[in-house]
């Protein structure tokens, strides 16, 4: 039987990744390897959902928009998720625009036939739920973390957080694009990581972050970073997604 070349790729994204083999089944022959671009709209506010993205390299944020264009990422997703997933629970229009912030690849597949496996497997329901249950804590915690933690905390719980998610120590985001995730000034994100590099936490140079003492730096950061983690840890444990 010849095997798809394709298919351990798949398993890169980690929601693929957790999937019984039965399950999986039901989703790979319909999945297709593409990349995704930096400065990428996945799907817009309002748009109809056609397809779902399953990463496996790169990071795509969520951003709220307000009626004056301002904006502010309340998610951030990498190989641990997937973009589109609600049309899975029956909602077929975006509430946010996605938008890719580092390049990478994903496994894509067309609306209809996610719908279709997700009718047919309680399991890929469970984990659906799961996941969408972590991304509400994470939107949550996002919520909390911008309203009552200082600069520095959310700056290093930000690039934390994208460091796990990217499975990189290195962070290619320019100072704009922190800033415009965090709701920061460019001006207030320069001088937090002028002060993390002068701390050995990070090493900085234009458009790229090294993060060089994971110890120091989750020190400087809040529990939030802690808090978002274990949600995506839980739901992704095997023995929890194959009950």
């Amino acid at each position: 039987m010849s095997v798809n070349p394709d298919q351990d790729q798949h398993r890169r994204n980690r929601l693929l990744a957790a999937l019984r083999p039965r399950d999986y089944a039901l989703l790979e022959p319909h999945l297709q390897i593409v990349p995704i671009g930096e400065g990428e709209f996945l799907h817009l506010p309002g748009d109809e959902i056609e397809q779902v993205y399953f990463l496996h390299k790169g990071i795509v944020s969520l951003m709220a928009i307000s009626k004056e264009g301002d904006a502010i990422a309340t998610a951030s997703v990498g190989s641990e998720g997937a973009i589109g997933t609600i049309v899975g629970t029956g909602f077929v229009r975006a509430f946010t625009r996605a938008l890719v912030h580092a390049p990478g690849v994903a496994s894509r597949i067309e609306a209809s036939h996610f719908r279709r496996a997700v009718s047919k497997s309680e399991t890929i329901n469970n984990l659906l739920t799961r996941y969408h249950m972590a991304q509400m804590c994470q939107v949550q915690q996002t919520s909390l973390c911008n309203s009552v933690h200082d600069a520095t905390s959310r700056l290093s719980r930000l690039l934390l957080l994208l460091s796990e998610q990217s499975k990189d120590d290195i962070i290619s985001f320019s100072q704009e694009r922190l800033a415009y995730m965090l709701g920061l000034r460019r001006s207030s994100v320069t001088l937090v990581a002028q002060t993390l590099q002068s701390q050995h936490f990070i090493k900085y140079r234009r458009g790229r972050i090294e993060i060089v003492n994971r110890r120091g730096l989750k020190a400087a950061a809040c529990e939030c970073y802690d808090v978002i983690s274990r949600a995506f840890d839980q739901i992704l444990e095997d023995k929890q997604v194959a009950r």
